[in-house]
């Protein structure tokens, strides 16, 4: 009677030890993508905040130059998983007139750059998972700056 629960058990164990590590597989995968997604996040608001206004206005290639940028900004993205487009900007120069109490008048200048562009992330896989590789983090990020300066950063899922 022993050997067969023993065989039993065998069994058992043989057909949920590789539920266990499909579930395990899966855990890793999910935490690493999350990983993943909140490193794109911060290095896409730190590349907009360094971004370098008046280099992106003369740059011939917007796309490359931002896909550098947010690279430049990281030292664990992988380049190759990197794409940038739709990439949009406008540059407007305002001037203001304020009257102050002594009866003159200062005038304002400032240059404000509103730049948009879309970002896409191949998130990594360390096992090949139904539903789980290939997943793609898909970004829409808008950032204005005045007089070179960062003042909002928006990013919004696509």
């Amino acid at each position: 009677m022993r050997t067969c629960e023993r065989g039993s058990e065998v069994i058992q164990f043989v057909i949920v030890l590789p539920l266990l590590l499909v579930v395990l597989f899966s855990i890793m995968q999910l935490a690493g993508m999350t990983l993943a997604a909140s490193q794109v996040s911060s290095e896409i608001t730190r590349a907009c905040r360094q971004l370098d206004v008046a280099g992106f206005e003369l740059a011939a290639d917007k796309e490359r130059f931002i896909e550098e940028g947010i690279l430049g900004a990281s030292t664990q993205l992988d380049p190759d998983r990197l794409q940038v487009d739709r990439v949009g900007w406008t540059s407007e120069r305002t001037k203001r007139e304020r009257a102050v109490r002594d009866g003159g008048v200062i005038e304002e200048q400032a240059t404000v750059v509103e730049a948009s562009y879309d970002v896409r992330y191949r998130l990594p896989a360390i096992a090949d998972l139904p539903g789980l590789t290939e997943r793609v983090l898909e970004r829409h990020v808008q950032c204005s700056f005045v007089d070179g300066r960062a003042i909002e950063i928006r990013q919004e899922a696509l």
